[in-house]
């Protein structure tokens, strides 16, 4: 690649005329689909990172989300119970009087 883009620098030095115009033109296209190039692997990879940092806040709020609905169930069970021992405490005074 580095041979050709010399190539076409002397041959735009040494013949500034037709031809030299050809090898600009052609050096600003291949300069142009390098920067292009350049630019969308930078993208890429800047897209991947926000993919990765995503994917990694979403796991945490589930985590976080499933520990609230486990404590949100828990606290349900307890409070069933404990009015289960109070209808027991209640049907047992009853019983009595």
């Amino acid at each position: 690649m580095d041979e050709i883009v010399q190539q076409l620098f002397m041959f735009m030095f040494n013949d500034p005329t037709h031809g030299g115009m050809v090898a600009l033109v052609l050096l600003i296209c291949l300069s142009a689909i390098w920067l292009i190039d350049r630019k969308d692997k930078e993208y890429k990879t800047d897209m991947k990172e926000m993919l990765d940092q995503y994917q990694k806040q979403r796991d945490d709020n589930h985590k976080d989300l499933m520990e609230i609905i486990q404590k949100y169930q828990e606290g349900q069970i307890s409070m069933i119970q404990a009015l289960n021992e109070i209808k027991i405490l209640l049907a047992t005074v009853g019983a009595k009087l």
